[in-house]
């Protein structure tokens, strides 16, 4: 009975080395080097709706826009929080990356998640922008 219970701790403890292992990989591509890049001109439009936010304190939702409102109101507090420039919208994009990631290793089968998180791990910070992007609200 105890081989069977230390087996079972010693899988979950592997399980979560893993996960962490993963994620701090991950946080290093996202976060390392975060502004070493010019801003982009998604950027800009991003700063321009959450601009629009500031002034009129509402996003009027227009469903042929680039995204819901729900990514510019985390880029909205991501200013609140950081303060205004590039580094708070790309601190967003990769913490939305982040938990894309832990999302993944979560939803994988215990064989291949190492394998399958680390394929969605990679360096590209806008990598979130897609799942985001069907936001409905």
């Amino acid at each position: 009975m105890n081989i069977v219970r230390d087996l079972q701790i010693y899988q979950k403890a592997r399980e979560n080395i893993g996960l962490v292992s993963v994620l701090v990989v991950a946080g290093l591509l996202r976060f390392l080097f975060l502004t070493a890049k010019a801003p982009h001109f998604d950027e800009g439009v991003y700063g321009f709706f959450v601009q629009e936010i500031w002034r009129r304190g509402f996003f009027p939702y227009d469903p042929t826009n680039f995204h819901g409102p729900t990514y510019y109101y985390a880029l909205q507090l991501a200013e609140q929080i950081l303060g205004r420039g590039v580094f708070a919208f790309r601190f967003a994009s990769g913490v939305f990356s982040m938990l894309t990631v832990f999302y993944v290793w979560r939803l994988n089968k215990p064989s291949g998640r190492i394998l399958f998180a680390l394929y969605h791990a990679r360096i590209d910070v806008r990598f979130v922008s897609g799942i985001i992007r069907i936001s409905l609200l």
